[in-house]
């Protein structure tokens, strides 16, 4: 798959993946080995305006030179193939301070140690992530962290309460969504009713 190509090619080389941090659905399949479809995206963060710069000028390179980047917005590029012109997949990028951040430093193939972002981080976000939208994939992938037993409690808590300073997310029951979004995964109904009544929640806690 191009993807795993492309993950292969990047924290292959320590250069290239320096100051740049997978996150996310890819994180979770590719480093944490969940099992999880690949989607038509990248999500990584950056920690200085120099790590973005660097990252954005090799963009392609991992795949070499059959493949070059696009640049679609100040958040986003995508990859495409010179011989066909077709694009592939879609790269977000994002500054993320690190005080704001968890990560996790993983090996990676005996050749670099990767840091990307930890279980606890990637939960977190997901959890912000269902406050502003319903898909099926933020509830499973939740769900799935929760469910390797590998997050502590506190710590989510304390995670999600400082990057709530900076999203200014306006949401004070943790546990009790936890909860929710974990009883709604083991649910065998249709999507459909899981998404309402996850909406419900959702909107109930933050009054």
């Amino acid at each position: 798959m191009i993807i795993k190509q492309y993950l292969h090619g990047l924290y292959g080389n320590k250069a290239l993946s320096h100051g740049i941090h997978l996150e996310g659905g890819a994180a979770l399949s590719f480093y944490y080995g969940f099992e999880r479809v690949f989607s038509n995206d990248l999500d990584f963060t950056y920690e200085t305006a120099k790590d973005r710069a660097r990252f954005l000028l090799d963009l392609s390179l991992p795949l070499g030179k059959d493949f070059y980047a696009k640049e679609l917005s100040k958040h986003r590029s995508s990859i495409i193939e010179r011989s066909t012109g077709n694009t592939l997949f879609s790269v977000d990028y994002y500054h993320a301070p690190s005080r704001f951040c968890d990560y996790e430093t993983r090996p990676f193939e005996g050749k670099t140690n990767s840091k990307i972002h930890s279980l606890l981080d990637i939960l977190t976000e997901k959890l912000f992530c269902l406050i502003e939208r319903d898909t099926k994939r933020d509830v499973i992938d939740a769900a799935m962290i929760l469910r390797s037993e590998k997050v502590n409690a506190s710590e989510l808590s304390s995670l999600f309460t400082l990057k709530q300073t900076v999203k200014l997310t306006n949401f004070n029951n943790l546990e009790e969504f936890v909860r929710g979004i974990f009883r709604l995964s083991e649910q065998k109904v249709a999507w459909g009713e899981v998404c309402q009544e996850l909406q419900c929640i959702v909107n109930y806690l933050k009054k």
